[in-house]
């Protein structure tokens, strides 16, 4: 990491490493995870849903928010924050030089902490898949319908599973969470207009009448597309309920896990058992 920095005085070394030697290790960790646990959340609500379908190969959830769900609706929060974030202050860096030791160690990035990330990626994306889909055990759903509702689930358990990651809440972190989680509706109503009978150029364009022609495989979703699917799921009690059924399971164990850990091994018995 040398690479990454430069000093005009050998005496800011000491800030150099125990302070922002501290904070890019502990950032870049968190970041990777994070990371981690999301594709692996992301692959796995895909996988669940195949078991149902036949192994169709075929999405559930809107192919374009698909894409951009990993490059733009969710990817920009992990950066900020991991860009922001400080597990202590300065100040407390300086103080205690022991602090430096669990970077220089390796501790906050492990194969232990590396397993805990996929399970805990697998699980969520159980629970985003399998909530949806008891949902609508007894009756009858559109693809597009239950698509949405495990796109919704997967981006306020993904939002969640970060919040409990923060260490140090600013307005920026508060206001891009609410931001992206705004937008993720914002982009379904919008897109949901867009669509309309009559009224879509993807629907009526001569272009795209020809390229569905030739390739009816990749532009069939284009007219079998969800209009007003959004707007009609958040009108029922049905979809608001489970996402907070979706959210609160998704992050349980994890959270329970942080309050266990924080409540028996504080920083005096970690202290001590050493």
């Amino acid at each position: 990491m040398a690479c990454d920095f430069a000093i005009a005085r050998f005496r800011f070394l000491r800030r150099l490493l125990l302070v922002h030697g501290h904070w890019c290790y502990d950032r870049l960790a968190l970041t990777f995870l994070y990371f981690l646990y999301k594709n692996t959340n992301n692959v796995f609500v895909l996988l669940f849903f195949q078991i149902y379908d036949g192994w169709s190969a075929s999405f559930t959830t809107d192919p374009t928010y698909t894409i951009l769900y990993p490059i733009i609706f969710s990817s920009l929060q992990p950066i900020v924050i991991g860009v922001v974030d400080q597990d202590r202050s300065a100040a407390e860096l300086l103080q205690d030089p022991s602090l430096y030791s669990p970077g220089r160690k390796g501790e906050k990035y492990t194969y232990s902490l590396f397993a805990i990330n996929v399970i805990d990626g697998i699980w969520q994306a159980a629970v985003v898949y399998f909530v949806a889909h008891l949902t609508f055990v007894d009756y009858e759903c559109g693809l597009w319908t239950l698509g949405f509702y495990i796109s919704t689930g997967m981006m306020l358990a993904n939002a969640a599973h970060l919040t409990l990651e923060v260490r140090c809440w600013t307005v920026p972190i508060v206001v891009i969470f609410i931001f992206f989680i705004l937008l993720h509706f914002a982009y379904f109503i919008l897109y949901g207009i867009a669509v309309q009978p009559g009224k879509s150029l993807l629907r009526c364009s001569p272009s795209t009448r020809r390229c569905r022609a030739s390739y009816p495989h990749i532009l069939g979703w284009l007219y079998d597309a969800p209009v007003d699917v959004p707007l009609d799921a958040m009108m029922t009690a049905d979809f608001w309920l489970a996402m907070v059924i979706t959210t609160v399971i998704a992050v349980l164990p994890r959270f329970a896990a942080k309050c266990l850990w924080n409540t028996l091994f504080t920083e005096e018995t970690a202290k001590k058992l050493k």
